[in-house]
């Protein structure tokens, strides 16, 4: 019974701690503390070990031998391998999709209205939802559950990645621009189109952030919605975190 109990414990604040790091709430390279998220949950050590083992296997946390479990850092370099692993997986489903007679539209048609009211709305973590739906929207209709499988695993690290887009996106409703013209090219079946705007989607994200380590000398800026959500009243502050740095440093 306590073993179950504890398995319910462990999924409970696995997706907890994974909320708030895919929302922006905790800082690249800050450390968890066991002890503080145990004693912020009520319950023992067990569960909390078993939560960051899980999202250290997600990708979202790292383990430091002799010195604990981090949060991963976005830098330049991984950033680029990030978009590398998705152009890989989003082009090949697109492409599927593209070929098929009959292409589950729907699903992307829906997420590009959503993506447009997210852009009016000017809700950055809105925006980046309603952007992960459209490219998750993309590879489930391509029907490969073993694509949709990468996908996911991709997925909490892309939404933790585009919530630094925010200030490499002044005007939101670019990224209509480079959304809506891959969705034509899919409605159209040219293959040879989808991989070229989604091609032109990705370098863009890229050569934005590319840009702004250069003007910030190889820093990437820290979104403010992480000093705004480390109160000393916060999940962030139960964690135990040092205050957050000014910048997280790229090794570019």
């Amino acid at each position: 019974m306590a073993e179950t109990l504890d398995r319910g414990a462990s999924a409970t604040i696995t997706a907890r701690i994974r909320s708030a790091l895919t929302e922006g709430r905790f800082a690249p390279n800050q450390q968890l503390f066991e002890a503080n998220l145990a004693a912020h949950f009520h319950t023992s050590r067990g569960p909390i070990r078993e939560a960051l083992h899980q999202l250290t296997a997600e990708g979202l946390l790292r383990q430091v031998p002799n010195r604990g479990v981090f949060v991963i850092p976005f830098d330049v370099q991984a950033l680029l391998d990030l978009y590398f692993a998705r152009r890989v997986v989003e082009e090949t489903a697109a492409v599927a999709v593209s070929k098929s007679r009959n292409p589950r539209l729907s699903g992307l048609e829906v997420a590009m209205a959503r993506l447009r009211r997210a852009t009016k709305g000017r809700d950055w973590v809105q925006i980046v939802q309603a952007d992960l739906d459209f490219h998750e929207a993309l590879v489930e209709a391509s029907e490969s559950r073993h694509l949709i499988r990468m996908f996911r695993a991709l997925s909490g690290e892309a939404r933790m990645s585009l919530l630094w887009f925010e200030q490499l996106y002044p005007d939101p409703r670019d990224l209509i621009d480079e959304h809506q013209p891959i969705l034509d090219a899919i409605a159209s079946h040219d293959s040879a189109s989808v991989k070229k705007q989604l091609a032109i989607h990705m370098r863009e994200a890229m050569q934005r952030l590319s840009e702004e380590a250069r003007r910030n000398r190889d820093s990437i800026p820290v979104p403010s919605r992480t000093a705004s959500l480390s109160g000393p009243r916060s999940f962030v502050a139960a964690a135990n975190l040092r205050s957050s740095p000014k910048r997280a440093r790229t090794s570019g």
